[in-house]
Formats: C-alpha cells, structure tokens, sequence
C-alpha cells in the first residue's frame, strides 16, 4: 500500500481494503475459517476477522438496497476444508471488498 492508493483525484481519503490471509481456529468443538480483513482510510487502519457467513449475511442485505452488485463467492453443500479452496475463496472475497469500496454508491449508504 502506497500513500497515493488512498486519495481521489479531490485529495479525499478512499477506503483500501484487502483480504490477506485466513486462519483456522476452534469454536464450540469445530474448525471454523475466519478471513483477515486490512482496512485502511486516510491514516485510519484496522484489521477485521469475519466468516464467510458474516459476508454473505451483507451481501444479501446489501443486495436489497443495490442494484448490480460484485460477483460474490457462492456457498458450497460443505464446508471447505483443503487451504486451496479456502484460499481460493480469499482471493474471491478480497476482490468482492474492493469492488465494493471503490462503488460511490457503497460510500454514501
């Protein structure tokens, strides 16, 4: 990331975001996958940890208020469980998240 990614053409701080890496971890007896979540606006930074669930839950409700949005990863019958997969369901994640911050429309809801 580069202090030129973050400012418009009007010198106004847009949101970056990216999706680096995931980990595994236990929760109520299961293997559960969460994503890391980079944001940063301006010289604000923070790191999120979400489950595909909680991206899919706001795509559909963002999908009520917005017309066309990104290409979002579908759900599979079982939970992923090979890194390739899970990691191929990262760089999926992480370009829905940019397309969506780079949406106007995203920005002023």
């Amino acid at each position: 990331m580069q202090k030129s990614d973050f400012n418009n053409e009007h010198g106004v701080a847009q949101l970056y975001v990216e999706v680096p890496t995931f980990q595994r971890t236990m929760s109520q007896g299961k293997e559960v996958v969460f994503f890391i979540i980079r944001c940063c606006c301006g010289s604000m930074k923070w790191t999120l940890e979400k489950r595909y669930s909680d991206f899919f839950d706001t795509n559909e409700s963002l999908k009520i208020m917005h017309a066309h949005m990104p290409t979002f990863p579908p759900k599979t019958y079982f939970p992923l469980q090979k890194d390739q997969d899970i990691e191929d369901r990262r760089q999926q994640l992480s370009t829905y998240l940019k397309d969506l911050a780079n949406r106007a429309d995203m920005r002023s809801s």
